[in-house]
């Protein structure tokens, strides 16, 4: 499941860069999206959004697209995309600000996810959250927002980072979500994907 919010409202913390907000948001996603459905592991992608330029990124590479304007909010649209899905296994939840996103690095996640009924990979800060994860039959309820590392350790959620540190280089890509112009060196640091790297003019790797 990647939710993806209205883009007009995406990104604001990234302005002055040469590219319009919602253009990069598009970008992040685009990667996002690219890096998932390449990725061995996932058997259906699914993408809960509002936004018409989404829907139609979305429904070109494949993706199934359900539209969350009713269900606001990364954990609820989450929650209302699984209902819609054709699959009976278990659940990811993938934001959608992930330009260094690589398919080994989902896949890695993925099979660490296996050994936990839900768990999650807190971001590159320590304090937010990039993807959370549920096995099959587990209730998808995820707690993304402000401080959702801490929300989701007390929800009983296993910390894929704390529990696995041997596997911190192969998640790196996983947990670098863009916000902020630190966020973006850092991901620029790992290798952008193409369609970010195209809107900010340079070369993807």
């Amino acid at each position: 499941m990647i939710p993806v919010k209205v883009l007009d409202a995406a990104k604001s913390r990234l302005a002055g860069l040469p590219v319009t907000s919602g253009d990069l948001a598009l970008a992040f996603f685009e990667d996002t999206l690219a890096a998932v459905s390449a990725a061995r592991r996932p058997v259906e992608v699914i993408v809960a959004t509002a936004d018409h330029r989404v829907r139609v990124r979305a429904h070109a590479a494949g993706a199934a697209v359900v539209d969350d304007a009713q269900h606001p909010g990364i954990a609820a649209a989450a929650a209302w995309a699984a209902e819609h899905r054709r699959s009976s296994g278990g659940v990811a939840v993938i934001v959608s600000d992930l330009p260094a996103l690589s398919p080994d690095a989902l896949d890695a996640a993925l099979a660490l996810a296996e050994g936990h009924r839900t768990s999650f990979l807190a971001d590159t800060e320590g304090i937010g959250t990039t993807m959370w994860f549920a096995n099959p039959g587990q209730a998808i309820r995820p707690r993304f927002g402000p401080d959702s590392r801490a929300a989701h350790v007390a929800a009983g959620d296993a910390d894929l980072v704390d529990l696995h540190p041997e596997s911190a280089d192969r998640l790196a890509r996983a947990r670098c979500d863009v916000d902020t112009r630190p966020a973006l060196d850092r991901a620029q640091i790992l290798g952008l994907g193409r369609a970010t790297a195209e809107v900010l003019g340079s070369t993807p790797p």
